[in-house]
């Protein structure tokens, strides 16, 4: 199976409405073998973590775990899936396997992901994509990652375009009075809203502990929880 054989599985994401997350993604959120948004955020800071510590332990499970996602292969593109992108560009040490998948989604944020009217970056995860809406967290999951490929590859282009999108996500997403970037979402004319502070959205969200059970299974299978 070739590597772009492997890029068209799927993990099996439910979803509830136009858009929206439900709470059943607990699962790809939660367990570290995943490619997703959150294992994206987690592996940067462990990165960052190893730079400011020298820990060369904690440095050689992250590359292991990226040679085993890359293994297994990676989910449809979205721009959540390119959030684990960002440590590789610091960690790729001139794989050629490393440096193409780089190029690739870049060149698909770039070219392909679905953009608003103004050429902003519609956020979209695995199997939603969240039409005409540009949310802050796509700053995090995709635009750095694109401002670091720009540099490996040379592209002044992209290095341009994580410019112009920040300038754009903070035309939308800046609530005025506190200058606080939030979450957009869609007017009846289907153009993105100036918005005002959400708290929490149920039932896409929850608060408190999970139960002792949940618990349990993620640190038995989980290779952190070992």
């Amino acid at each position: 199976m070739t590597r772009k054989e492997k890029n068209k599985k799927q993990y099996n994401v439910a979803c509830v409405g136009k858009g929206r997350w439900h709470t059943s993604c607990l699962e790809w959120l939660l367990f570290i073998n995943k490619w997703e948004w959150a294992q994206g955020v987690g592996m940067y800071g462990l990165y960052r973590f190893c730079e400011a510590s020298g820990d060369k332990a904690r440095l050689s499970f992250l590359k292991d775990w990226y040679s085993a996602r890359i293994s297994e292969g990676l989910p449809e593109k979205s721009v959540n899936c390119c959030a684990p992108l960002l440590t590789l560009t610091f960690i790729h040490e001139g794989k050629q396997e490393y440096l193409d998948i780089i190029k690739e989604f870049a060149e698909w944020l770039m070219n392909d992901l679905v953009r608003t009217e103004e050429g902003g970056f519609t956020h979209s995860g695995t199997g939603v994509v969240c039409s005409g809406e540009p949310w802050d967290d796509t700053l995090f999951m995709a635009v750095l990652f694109l401002a670091r490929a720009g540099i490996i590859f040379d592209r002044r282009d992209w290095i341009d375009e994580t410019k112009r999108q920040f300038l754009l996500h903070i035309k939308y997403l800046t609530e005025l009075k506190t200058g606080e970037a939030l979450l957009s979402f869609l007017q009846e004319d289907g153009s993105p809203s100036i918005v005002q502070r959400a708290t929490i959205l149920p039932p896409q969200s929850s608060i408190g502990t999970i139960s002792k059970s949940l618990r349990k299974t993620f640190m038995d299978t989980d290779e952190i929880g070992k």
